[in-house]
């Protein structure tokens, strides 16, 4: 290479002859340490993949086993390590395992980690999603409710209509129930839109529910 270098040097003007080849030298140097930096840094990127990629599948290993021995470390461990692309995938069934575990506030705060590290929006909005759950279930008042909601940035339709659907649950439960039939009637549309009839009546039946129960209260 070196040979080479100087056989090029000829071609040069004589007054750049002298700073040609330690120029050119460096400029290999510093293009080998590159390369060789890009090369340890996937290596790092691909080893970083493959453990969490581990991670994931014995976190949701555990809690379709049921025991769920373990699953608080394993869960610990990975979030120390997954990059913001992998978390996600391990924390979103590690969440839902806490909430279904009655551990609210502690499945609230995998969500919020979510909302924070996720760079997906459809996986945002889920676990918005899942702290409305939480929200409902420590029973938090409606303003705070309104305000993940708020939130919610997806254009996905399908999202929307879950949303709208848990909001409208989430209020008849509170008995609000002009707050319920609001949402229910704006998840009724989405659905009719979607061509979605099933979902549309299902709807429907909680909307008539929520109009007999307002009789019912106005009775008594």
């Amino acid at each position: 290479m070196k040979e080479t270098l100087s056989q090029a040097i000829v071609f040069l003007p004589p007054r750049y002859r002298p700073y040609f080849l330690p120029a050119a030298l460096w400029s290999l140097g510093v293009i080998v340490a590159v390369l060789a930096a890009y090369t340890a840094y996937q290596t790092r990127i691909e080893g970083r993949n493959a453990r969490a990629s581990a991670a994931i599948h014995a976190i949701t290993s555990a809690i379709e086993d049921g025991a769920g021995i373990g699953l608080d470390q394993l869960y610990v461990d990975f979030a120390a390590d997954a990059g913001d692309g992998h978390y996600p995938f391990g924390a979103m069934p590690y969440a839902k395992w806490l909430f279904e575990e009655g551990r609210y506030e502690e499945a609230g705060n995998v969500y919020r980690r979510v909302i924070e590290r996720g760079d997906d929006p459809y996986v945002r909005d889920l676990a918005r999603l899942g702290m409305i759950n939480v929200m409902f279930e420590l029973e938090e008042g409606t303003d705070t409710i309104d305000q993940i909601a708020l939130q919610y940035e997806s254009a996905n339709v399908y999202s929307q209509l879950a949303l709208d659907y848990l909001l409208g649950d989430v209020y008849a439960a509170k008995g609000a129930y002009e707050e319920a039939v609001s949402y229910y009637e704006q998840a009724l549309n989405m659905a009719n839109n979607l061509g979605d009839q099933n979902f549309a009546n299902n709807i429907n039946y909680k909307i008539s529910a929520m109009f007999s129960a307002r009789l019912q209260q106005g009775g008594q």
